[in-house]
């Protein structure tokens, strides 16, 4: 599998399945659990919740509106890395949940009627609409994670995960660059293993930095939800090992896994 599953309608389907499932996971719940502490330093499960309707509202305003998205793209960038969560948390307990659910819905909505390959603005460069939902659908899984985490419970993980993998493959020059290394100057080589036994590769298996073993601690790893060395990655090449020191495959300021998710056991 040399790529992730490529189809945007099939792509917008996982969208919609990992939002169902992190839904059907917050339903069986009643409102007290939005005050229950996750793995990310400060966070709760409801602004875990409200960080993705916050950035849902974000790209359907860029899809519909992109002068508008600037400016509000610029109030964020002057308040800070915490605008987005102060700012949702003046709503109410009993509209959290809602409020996503509605987001998303529109933004699934939005998508869906954009060509994949139209360019929309984005905190970093612009991005194609493909691009953008497959990154809603690693925000989701990565927050959706860190609830699953918060309440004791296992997520069942499944082959969407390889739009994560092949983002965290395409973004391997971007986490050296965001963390001020200089970019990597040999070739790397992706072998991984999907939850339904099918593999997921990229690269030249020749190439002197290889990382292999499961798609799943790959994915945790990109999305900064785990450790390497916590999870059973194979790591080959100098190159490899720096990288994977500060894989990042969501757009933003640098960044780390903190020392409460450090504490987590392998998923």
């Amino acid at each position: 599998m040399n790529e992730p599953k490529n189809s945007y309608e099939v792509l917008l389907r996982d969208l919609q399945d990992e939002t169902a499932e992190l839904i059907s996971l917050m339903d069986r719940y009643d409102l007290d659990i939005l005050g229950v502490e996750t793995p990310a330093d400060g966070w709760d499960v409801a602004d875990s919740i409200n960080h993705l309707t916050y950035f849902d509202r974000a790209l359907i305003t860029a899809i519909s509106d992109p002068d508008k998205f600037n400016v509000e793209r610029e109030d964020l960038i002057r308040g800070g890395t915490d605008f987005a969560t102060q700012l949702m948390r003046k709503l109410a307990k009993d509209k959290v949940l809602e409020a996503f659910r509605e987001a998303r819905a529109q933004l699934i909505e939005h998508l869906s009627k954009v060509d994949p390959k139209v360019r929309v603005p984005w905190y970093g460069p612009d991005m194609s609409a493909m691009s953008a939902a497959s990154a809603r659908l690693m925000e989701t899984f990565a927050h959706g994670l860190d609830i699953y985490d918060a309440l004791g419970q296992q997520k069942v993980f499944t082959d969407r995960i390889a739009h994560i993998c092949f983002l965290g493959w395409s973004t391997i020059s971007f986490s050296f660059a965001v963390n001020g290394q200089a970019p990597p100057t040999q070739g790397f080589y992706l072998e991984l293993d999907l939850p339904s036994g099918a593999k997921f590769t990229k690269g030249d298996i020749e190439a002197p930095n290889q990382i292999s073993g499961s798609a799943i601690d790959y994915a945790l790893v990109v999305t900064q939800r785990r450790i390497a060395a916590t999870t059973d990655l194979s790591i080959v090449g100098d190159q490899a090992l720096t990288y994977i020191k500060y894989a990042q495959a969501f757009a933003g300021p640098p960044s780390s896994v903190d020392e409460s998710r450090r504490r987590l056991d392998k998923a």
